[in-house]
């Protein structure tokens, strides 16, 4: 990632923004109307676009010029940034752990497998003596915290640990899969880490069943959503209006409503 990349700001909690978040999907481009009301777009010149309408309240001095700045560089419309879906899992493929985005330390084997009590799965063998692990590494960071949470499964207690790391540091949780649960970690990084590589590590000869891993901007795990090339890190994002307003009805309480967009791959 380039290192003058512009980046939506964290608040000092970590968070990107207060809920509800309003989400859209929307297409834009040339249209035709007709007389009952009906639109209809060039399939060749339309676009589907995501866009975030985000109310962002109680903000303190710090939060608020933190956000100025980023609005200043934003220039409007006019600057792209990097942009994290406050709704989604920023993971890729997390249908699919045997994707290359999903690195193997160790002698790790994966291969799919239908569970009855996870649904579509995937059993993950460490043949090895020593701790395995099935990683994804991606762009985020930036002083947001993140959860990363994995439903497992396995016949008898299975050692397990997720693990949330940076250039900063880690966060580590040990559990054990046996009934089917789904386990997390959290951890909030520093300003300056620019990737977050998230693990989960599987015990010497053992065997697990996992589904449904998910990163997202929480304090706890929310409902699982699931992704394939496309996830909830928005390269390429920009804020849908010129011009924005601060209400501040108490000292180090100020607040603001922004929207932004992105193009739907």
């Amino acid at each position: 990632m380039p290192s003058n990349t512009l980046v939506f700001p964290a608040s000092d909690s970590g968070f990107l923004a207060q809920f509800p978040v309003r989400y859209e999907s929307v297409r834009r481009g040339p249209q035709n109307l007709f007389r009952n009301g009906a639109k209809m777009f060039s399939p060749a010149e339309s676009r589907l676009r995501s866009r975030w309408t985000m109310n962002f309240g109680y903000l303190s001095n710090g939060e608020r010029d933190r956000m100025e700045e980023f609005l200043s560089a934003a220039e409007g419309e006019g600057r792209p940034f990097l942009f994290f879906d406050p709704l989604g899992n920023l993971l890729q493929h997390s249908e699919d752990l045997a994707n290359p985005v999903w690195t193997r330390a160790g002698a790790v084997d994966v291969a799919q497998f239908s569970d009855p009590d996870l649904g579509e799965a995937f059993v993950i063998t460490n043949t090895s003596p020593g701790w395995g692990a099935l990683e994804q590494t991606l762009p985020f960071g930036f002083g947001y915290l993140g959860c990363f949470s994995v439903q497992t499964k396995w016949d008898s207690a299975v050692s397990m640990r997720l693990r949330i790391s940076d250039a900063n540091g880690l966060s580590d949780a040990e559990i054990s899969a046996h009934e089917p649960r789904r386990s997390h970690v959290k951890r909030k990084s520093a300003a300056s880490a620019e990737s977050t590589t998230v693990s989960i590590g599987i015990a010497p000869n053992t065997q697990v069943i996992l589904a449904r891993p998910q990163l997202e901007i929480a304090a706890q795990p929310g409902a699982y959503l699931p992704t394939g090339q496309r996830s909830g890190v928005v390269e390429h994002a920009w804020l849908r209006q010129d011009a924005y307003q601060w209400t501040s009805p108490a000292p180090h309480a100020h607040r603001t409503q922004l929207t932004v967009e992105s193009n739907r791959l």
